[in-house]
């Protein structure tokens, strides 16, 4: 198999709102390999730098920008000196007068949304080009012959995604900057200076008067629109599905994770951000998003939910009739066949819990029997019983989703990883009484194994349905629980008693028939839609 391996950042055409701007006045800026240092003269001299930092703002990958001038070093001067003169292509000095003055429209045109190639050899390329309006993307190609008897065809598969800061200098001059930003727990485990939240620099396009200086990863980028081509293949690996830590739903608006800019202007009641789709409901209105935030919302559109056992697709409800949708817009009545996957790994868990429901002369009872390795690589087995219902107040009591074994007591299994500190469980108990059906919830509040001071944590029972149900029971193959009452059936969550005298559960759209015969679907939030 010939290859020919080339890595991609894919461009989206459309920007909703303004991308995340950082002003800095300076007269030199100061490259250093993946290094910028922003210098200012006072009085003739360079006296003066500007520090850009990240600070988190949450607990996951939110950062807040400041700015910070401080003096400068007699390292940066020496710096300064030295690339003025003897500079080269990994370091030197730009003069802000010839970076070029354009305004924000002239930049986006210019630079932001043209991409930029670097050509390691003529089997290997690279191309920089916006995604969406918060982040580039990297995309790795390949031009592959798969046997004999075919022509060689291009396939792609996506390797990068990284934020993106536009630095605003002094009368209209702009720079890209590019920065991978991680998870704010990776701070409390570095050295303790607040030097820690500088940022790292991946790369950057400056344009000067010369010459569009544009590097990624140490590596030189140059505008060549004959392989433009590449943006627009069709044989392209779609990994967006694990892109959703990206997007945050704040105030009513999508915005990005890091610095909480809006990327659509329009407020929604709800937001579902899953397998490279967005979804936005505002009371009964839709819209439908891919990550490249083009709106590829179809006509007739009454509810839409990502699927999350088929990555490349959105289930919809048109017009009274399932569809899928795909990330380009295009409505499909089924999906494709795929062929059988095989997953091949192991189990990286470190422990296991074993969770059974007992009865003794008194008591229903929660057996908990832990096996796990502690942090001195030591095994430990801890057992736990906690009471829950006197043993004359139900029939029978176990597990939903046990409740088809006739209640035979089957221990559960329950995996963990030891480095959690912190980790439990929710489960879902049905109660029996006069043949008649309740539902708790069970929820064990974790705490640190390690520990020794400390017994398992507390156990609340919260009882969410009483015992006066005909059946309740998890319907396999989903995540929805089925009820039923004087002969009608509703799903527990989304319908506040049984309703319907026929349903047929699915996970996102489920059939239902009313006793006065209308039919509908009743989609995986709650909400109705009859037949017209």
């Amino acid at each position: 198999m010939n290859k020919i391996c080339l890595i991609l950042l894919l461009l989206s055409s459309k920007l909703i709102l303004a991308q995340t701007n950082i002003d800095i006045d300076a007269d030199f800026i100061l490259v250093d390999k993946n290094e910028l240092v922003f210098l200012k003269k006072e009085n003739g001299k360079i006296n003066l730098k500007t520090e850009i930092r990240f600070y988190p703002t949450d607990e996951n990958r939110g950062k807040r920008i400041e700015l910070r001038t401080v003096p400068v070093s007699d390292f940066d001067i020496e710096r300064f000196n030295n690339f003025s003169l003897n500079g080269n292509q990994y370091s030197f000095v730009v003069d802000v007068k010839d970076i070029v003055k354009q305004n924000p429209k002239q930049f986006k045109q210019n630079i932001l949304t043209k991409p930029f190639y670097h050509k390691n050899s003529e089997e290997e390329i690279r191309v920089l080009s916006l995604y969406n309006n918060s982040t580039f993307i990297a995309t790795e190609c390949y031009f592959e012959k798969f046997n004999k008897n075919t022509e060689p065809e291009w396939g792609c598969n996506e390797q990068d995604f990284m934020n993106f800061e536009v630095i605003n200098i002094t009368k209209n001059r702009r720079i890209i900057i590019f920065n991978k930003i991680g998870y704010n727990a990776s701070y409390d485990n570095t050295w303790h200076s607040d030097r820690k939240y500088l940022i790292d620099f991946y790369g950057y396009i400056i344009p000067t008067k010369k010459q569009i200086i544009t590097k990624f990863e140490s590596k030189d980028f140059n505008l060549q629109p004959e392989l433009e081509f590449l943006n627009n293949l069709e044989s392209y690996d779609d990994k967006s599905f694990s892109w959703s830590r990206q997007f945050k739903f704040e105030n009513n608006f999508l915005t990005d994770a890091v610095f909480g800019q809006k990327l659509i202007n329009k407020k929604f009641d709800t937001i579902i951000v899953n397998n490279g789709f967005i979804v936005g409901k505002e009371d009964e209105l839709i819209n439908v998003y891919n990550f490249k935030l083009k709106d590829i919302t179809p006509k007739g559109i009454q509810s839409a939910f990502p699927l999350l056992s088929d990555k490349g697709y959105s289930i919809a409800l048109i017009n009274d009739k399932i569809k899928y949708i795909t990330k380009n817009g295009s409505i499909l009545a089924q999906l494709p066949e795929k062929e059988p996957l095989i997953i091949c790994g192991f189990n990286s868990s470190m422990g296991s819990s074993y969770l059974s429901i007992k009865k003794d002369s008194t008591n229903y009872y929660l057996d908990i029997q832990h096996h796990y390795v502690d942090y001195d690589e030591e095994e430990v087995d801890l057992s736990f019983i906690e009471n829950l219902f006197d043993k004359d107040k139900y029939d029978s009591v176990n597990f939903l989703d046990y409740t088809m074994l006739q209640n035979k007591q089957t221990s559960k299994s329950i995996d963990f990883h030891r480095f959690f500190k912190a980790f439990g469980f929710t489960e879902l108990i049905v109660v029996e009484h006069g043949e008649k059906f309740g539902l708790f919830s069970l929820k064990a509040i974790a705490i640190d194994y390690n520990d020794n001071s400390k017994k398992y944590p507390i156990i609340e029972l919260k009882e969410l349905l009483p015992a006066e149900f005909d059946f309740i029971k998890l319907k396999m193959g989903t995540s929805h629980i089925l009820f039923s009452k004087n002969g009608l059936l509703g799903l527990y969550g989304l319908n506040e008693k049984p309703k319907y005298k026929n349903i047929e559960v699915a996970e996102y759209f489920s059939r239902f028939e009313l006793p006065n015969g209308q039919k509908g679907w009743l989609d995986r939030l709650g909400n109705e839609f009859l037949d017209n």
